[in-house]
């Protein structure tokens, strides 16, 4: 298959079989099948991105292949920006954004009145407190202000 952009095979010859990020865009990725026959470009639904680990099993491919080369991989989901793996974040371009999860279970955002959890370091649904309360840390749910003593006004993860 040709890649839309710039009507080249999206495989090089001799490419091994695997997932190869595009590494120009994020939301990009070529299904390769390591046999003459035709790789397929995939462009992932709006507003996702291709991340080479998402499902937290997958391991780059060896040599010139893998990481540091054509970045390929045995598999790879697309999801969110915020949900790229740490592993996913590394290849160019840099996709995923900035990781909202620095490794609390949960987080506050957008003046405390938000909050979302964090798993392995990847962010969960941004969840909204009910009107008149905020995020407190020190509970871990929402509450009125007058008993949240500490707000981290970090950006929600979009």
């Amino acid at each position: 298959m040709r890649n839309p952009d710039n009507g080249q095979n999206s495989c090089a010859p001799g490419a091994p079989a695997g997932f190869y990020p595009d590494l120009t865009r994020c939301d990009a990725y070529c299904k390769c099948t390591g046999t003459t026959a035709p790789s397929e470009y995939m462009i992932v639904a709006t507003g996702l991105e291709w991340d080479t680990h998402q499902q937290g099993t997958n391991y780059y491919l060896e040599g010139v292949w893998g990481k540091g080369g054509a970045w390929g991989t045995n598999g790879g989901s697309q999801g969110r920006n915020y949900e790229m793996s740490l592993l996913g974040r590394a290849r160019p371009p840099q996709c995923g954004g900035e990781n909202p999860c620095t490794g609390t279970k949960t987080q506050s955002c957008d003046g405390c009145t938000k909050w979302h959890t964090c798993n392995n370091k990847l962010a969960g649904p941004v969840m909204a407190c009910g009107p008149g309360t905020l995020w407190n840390k020190s509970s871990g749910g929402c509450d009125w202000p007058r008993n949240v003593k500490e707000c981290n006004d970090n950006p929600c993860p979009k």
